[in-house]
C-alpha cells in the first residue's frame, strides 16, 4: 500500500494562507529524520492553520512516521473531508488504513480515489492487491486483467500485475500459466517468476518441470527460500519422507524463521532422532513474542502443523492453544455467510433438478467408454483415503480433486464467480450444456488414459450432482460419511492452501456441515441407488476387505487384493492427507475429537448436538431432484 508522501498533493490545492517556506521545511525535516523539529514546526502549522486541507494531511503522515498511528488516520481522514477531490490525499489515506487493519475502509477510499482519477494505474495496483489480501479473487482478477491491459503501464508494474493474476487465477482454481510465461517474457530470469512457474507444475503434478523451475530460480538466488522449500515439496508428495526431512532441515538451517518449511517438517509424523529437538526448536519460535505472526501467510499452517505435534505427544492443551492461534490468524468472518451458502445450494439444487434434466437429456449415443466415480463428502471424511484404495486397482484411473471442471464451468458458461451459477443454468441453452457435456468428457477421457474407470474426489462435488448426472449420466457417486465431531475437529486442524473458509472457525464448521448434511439427506431420498453408494469412514477402517468389496461390487468392478495395499503405490498424492495416506490403514483418527472435548462446545452448539436445530435450508415437497 503507499507509504508517507507517496502521493503528492495535486496542483489544485495550494497553501493559501500557509507559508509555503513553513510547509517546506517540516516536510524536509521528517524527510531527513528530524523528527521532533518536525513535529514542533507540524504542529505550529496546525495550530496556526486548522482548517487547511494541506498542513492537515502533511501532519498526519508526520504523525504515522513518528508511531502515532490512530492521531495520524484522524488527521488524514480530516483532510479528505476538508478536500475531497484530491485523490492523492485518498491513497495515502487508503495506506494508512490497510497498515492498522482497515481492509474494508481501504478498498471503499481506494474506490474513491479510482473515481476521481479512473486511469491511475498506482490506485489499480493498490485496489487489486487489497482484493488479493481480503481473499476476493474474482475482483481481483479483473484489476490485474485490466492493468495488464492498460496501454501506459510501466513494465515493472505490468510484470506485478501479471504475477498477481496468476495468483488471482490459481485461487479460484484456474490456470495461472499463461499469465506467469508473460511475466517471465516481460522479465526473463526473475527468480520469483521462476518460482511461481515452477508451483505451477507442482501444482500439475510435472515434478521433473518443476525441479528444473525451482532450480533455475535457486541459481540465479540462491537465497530463496520458498523456491528450496518447494523442493521438499516435491519429496513428501512423491512419498520420500526421508530425504524431504533433511531437505527441510537444510532449508531451516538457512532460514530459522521460514513458517512454511517448518510446518512441512512438522506434518512428517514418525519422524528420527532429531525430531524432539525439531519440536523443541519450533515450541521456541512459537514462544517468540517479537513476530508479527499475522504478516506471514505461512504463519497459520505453522501453528496448525505444531498443535499436531503436541497431539502426537499427548499434550491436548497445548496443542489446542496452537490449533486456536493458527485459526485465528487464518480465520476472516467476512468471507463465509452460512445463509448465503445455504441460499446457493438450495438454489442450484432447484435449478438442476428434474425438469432441467428432462430438458437437457443427452442424446442415446453419449456413452462414455469408461465410469465416471465423484468421491464426495465434507473436506477431511476419507475421501483422499478412499480414492487412493481405488488408485490401487488396475482399471482405476485416479483424477484427484479435478479443479478443471469448475474452471470448465466459469469459462464455458462466462461466470465471474461460481455463486452465479443456479441463475446461469436456468438460462443456459441447449447448445451451452451441449458444450460443457462434451468438454467434461473430454476432461475426464483425458485423465481416465484408457482405463474403465475414472475417478474424481474432489468432496464439494455433492452439491454439483445433479448437474454431473445430467452431463455424465453413467457416472457413479461414492460418498464418504465420517462422525461430525472428528470430521470436523480435523478441518480445524488442517491449514487448507485456498477455499474452504468455514473451517477456522468451530461455529461456522457446524454451519457448513449441517448444509452439507441436509444435502446429503436429499441425496439419499432422490438419487437412484444403482448411481449413489454411502460410505462410512468408520466402518472402512475397522472392516477394510469386507467394505471394500461392497464398494467394488456397486462400481461393478472385480476385487483385486492389492486395493488393501494403497500405502505401497508409488503415486504423487497432492492433498492435505499426503502422509496419513501412505501409511497402513489404522484408526488412530477415529474418535479423535473426544479427546478435546472440553473445548468444542461451540462446535457441539453449531452441530445441534445439545439442541435440535431447524434445517438451514428446505425444499418443497412437491420437487424432484
Amino acid at each position: 500500500m503507499s507509504t508517507p508522501f507517496s502521493s503528492r498533493p495535486g496542483g489544485a490545492l495550494h497553501p493559501g494562507g500557509v507559508p509555503a517556506l513553513e510547509l517546506r521545511a517540516a516536510i524536509d525535516a521528517q524527510r531527513h529524520g528530524d523528527t521532533a523539529g518536525a513535529r514542533r514546526r507540524f504542529e505550529q502549522l496546525l495550530r496556526d492553520h486548522p482548517h487547511d486541507p494541506l498542513v492537515v494531511h502533511c501532519a498526519g503522515l508526520n504523525l504515522r512516521l513518528l508511531g502515532r498511528h490512530e492521531e495520524g488516520l484522524a488527521l488524514l481522514r480530516r483532510s479528505t473531508d476538508l478536500a475531497p477531490a484530491e485523490a492523492g490525499f485518498w491513497r495515502n489515506l487508503a495506506g494508512a488504513l490497510h497498515d492498522q487493519g482497515h481492509l474494508d475502509e481501504c478498498a471503499r477510499t481506494l474506490a474513491q480515489a479510482l473515481g476521481l482519477e479512473p486511469g491511475h494505474t498506482g490506485t489499480l495496483l493498490q485496489l487489486a492487491r487489497l482484493e488479493l489480501e481480503r481473499g476476493r479473487w474474482p475482483d481481483a482478477r479483473d484489476l490485474f486483467a485490466r492493468l495488464v491491459s492498460h496501454g501506459n503501464l510501466p513494465s515493472r508494474e505490468r510484470v506485478d500485475a501479471y504475477v498477481g493474476l496468476a495468483v488471482a487465477l490459481s485461487a479460484m482454481n484456474l490456470s495461472p500459466e499463461e499469465a506467469l510465461r508473460e511475466a517471465n517474457r516481460l522479465a526473463p530470469g526473475d527468480p520469483e517468476i521462476l518460482f511461481q512457474l515452477g508451483e505451477v507444475a507442482l501444482n500439475q503434478g510435472e515434478y521433473e518441470r518443476a525441479r528444473s523451475a525451482f532450480g533455475e530460480s535457486l541459481r540465479l538466488s540462491p537465497a530463496l527460500e520458498p523456491a528450496a522449500t518447494g523442493l521438499a515439496v516435491i519429496l513428501i508428495q512423491e512419498g520420500r519422507f526421508t530425504e524431504a526431512r533433511q531437505a527441510l532441515r537444510d532449508v531451516l538451517a538457512r532460514h530459522p524463521r521460514s513458517f512454511r518449511a517448518w510446518g512441512l517438517l512438522l506434518i512428517l509424523k514418525g519422524g528420527d532422532d532429531e525430531t524432539p529437538r525439531d519440536l523443541e526448536r519450533a515450541r521456541r519460535l512459537a514462544a517468540d513474542p517479537t513476530i508479527p505472526w499475522d504478516h506471514d501467510p505461512h504463519a497459520a499452517t505453522f501453528l496448525l502443523a505444531l498443535g499436531g505435534a503436541c497431539e502426537e505427544t499427548g499434550e491436548y492443551a497445548e496443542a489446542f492453544e496452537f490449533y486456536r492461534r493458527g485459526n485465528r490468524l487464518l480465520f476472516h468472518p467476512e468471507r463465509y455467510d452460512a445463509r448465503a451458502e445455504a441460499h446457493f445450494v438450495r438454489s442450484l439444487l432447484l435449478a438442476t433438478g428434474e425438469a432441467f434434466r428432462r430438458r437437457h437429456a443427452p442424446p442415446p449415443d453419449s456413452t462414455l467408454p469408461f465410469t465416471p466415480v465423484y468421491i464426495v463428502g465434507m473436506p477431511r471424511s476419507g475421501t483422499t483415503l478412499m480414492e487412493e484404495m481405488l488408485a490401487a486397482h488396475p482399471a482405476v484411473s485416479p483424477g484427484g480433486e479435478m479443479v478443471a471442471f469448475h474452471a470448465l464451468l466459469l469459462r464455458t458458461l462466462g461466470l465471474r464467480r461460481i455463486g452465479e451459477l443456479p441463475a446461469r443454468l436456468e438460462t443456459a441453452t441447449a447448445e451451452e450444456i451441449a458444450r460443457l457435456r462434451r468438454e467434461t468428457a473430454d476432461l475426464l477421457a483425458e485423465t481416465a488414459r484408457g482405463r474403465p474407470f475414472v475417478t474424481d474426489k474432489m468432496p464439494g462435488n455433492y452439491v454439483f450432482l445433479n448437474l454431473l448426472r445430467t452431463l455424465v449420466p453413467s457416472l457413479r457417486i461414492l460418498h464418504m460419511r465420517r462422525n461430525p465431531q472428528d470430521t470436523c475437529f480435523s478441518c480445524y486442524t488442517t491449514g487448507f492452501r485456498v477455499s474452504h473458509e468455514f473451517s477456522y472457525d468451530l461455529t461456522t464448521l457446524g454451519q457448513q456441515y449441517r448444509i452439507y448434511e441436509t444435502t446429503l439427506a436429499l441425496w439419499r431420498r432422490h438419487l437412484p441407488p444403482a448411481l449413489f453408494l454411502d460410505v462410512d469412514y468408520e466402518t472402512l477402517v475397522a472392516e477394510p476387505e469386507p467394505t471394500l468389496r461392497r464398494i467394488l461390487e456397486f462400481l461393478a468392478l472385480p476385487w483385486d487384493p492389492r486395493v488393501l495395499d494403497f500405502h505401497r503405490l508409488e503415486r504423487p498424492v497432492r492433498t492435505a492427507s499426503v502422509w496419513q495416506v501412505r501409511q497402513p490403514l489404522n484408526r488412530r483418527s477415529v474418535g479423535r475429537a473426544q479427546r478435546f472435548a472440553r473445548w468444542l462446545g461451540p462446535l457441539d452448539e453449531a452441530l445441534g448436538l445439545h439442541h435440535p436445530l431447524p434445517p438451514p435450508f428446505e425444499l418443497p415437497d412437491d420437487v424432484r431432484l
